[in-house]
């Protein structure tokens, strides 16, 4: 039976008065949202950048979002530079960034841009992929914008904040993603509707924490007090933490 219009005029007056435990909840989802996924921008505010720094995927629908936010990228922002990173080796023989090679270059309408394209197959993980990355030149650059998955963006500007903290300003454009068993898309305001996707996003922040302790990338104080709450929050809700090794 649908709710009458009186019904839903009080509900709307008189809101249901939330539970302890989902207050709590929503106050996980909201401190973990804001870490992992990022400050994102739009192409618009990535003008006049000097460097685009692309971080390594597998999948390849992934990489196909990277290659169309790169073209974006280099409408709008103009870079000089791009570094493409990623070592993983997949079935085929191939790495991530060869692939990436592939897609970047595929209708050869950069083969003659005068950027300078950066590839390297050595990293396996996202602090590799910055090391990298810096020691091919990305230091240099005063004015960054990095491509990577929504949900790992947060951790990428603070791995990039650790490696190269010279770097002045950094824009963010990260894709989102998909799983074959999980609906819908990893999203920052879908994510904790779905089993799947929590575990991704809840494994992502126990990473910035565990990395961060121990000095792999920037941990600053306003990012380990909200991560503090939210373990202890995770306490309240009688929720484990991820074990990260």
């Amino acid at each position: 039976m649908r709710p009458t219009l009186e019904a839903i005029a009080e509900e709307k007056i008189h809101p249901p008065i939330k539970t302890e435990q989902e207050l709590n909840q929503e106050e996980v989802y909201k401190h973990t949202t804001g870490i992992c996924f990022g400050e994102q921008n739009g192409v618009e505010d990535c003008r006049e950048i000097d460097a685009v720094l692309i971080f390594g995927t597998s999948k390849q629908g992934c990489q196909t979002a990277c290659g169309r936010y790169l073209r974006d990228l280099i409408e709008f922002g103009n870079p000089t530079d791009v570094y493409v990173t990623g070592g993983k080796i997949d079935a085929s023989g191939y790495s991530e960034s060869d692939k990436m090679r592939d897609i970047i270059f595929a209708n050869g309408s950069l083969n003659s841009s005068g950027i300078n394209f950066h590839f390297e197959s050595l990293s396996k993980n996202t602090l590799e992929n910055v090391n990298q990355a810096f020691a091919q030149g990305l230091a240099r650059h005063e004015k960054i914008a990095f491509i990577g998955k929504w949900q790992h963006c947060g951790r990428c500007r603070l791995t990039i904040q650790k490696v190269a903290p010279l770097i002045r300003t950094i824009f963010q454009r990260g894709y989102m993603v998909s799983f074959l068993d999980a609906p819908g898309v990893l999203a920052p305001e879908f994510w904790f509707n779905v089993p799947e996707y929590k575990r991704v996003v809840f494994e992502e922040l126990a990473k910035i924490a565990c990395y961060g302790e121990r000095g792999d990338i920037a941990y600053p104080s306003h990012i380990a007090s909200k991560i503090s709450t939210i373990k202890q929050l995770f306490s309240n809700l009688g929720w484990l933490w991820p074990v990260i090794t």
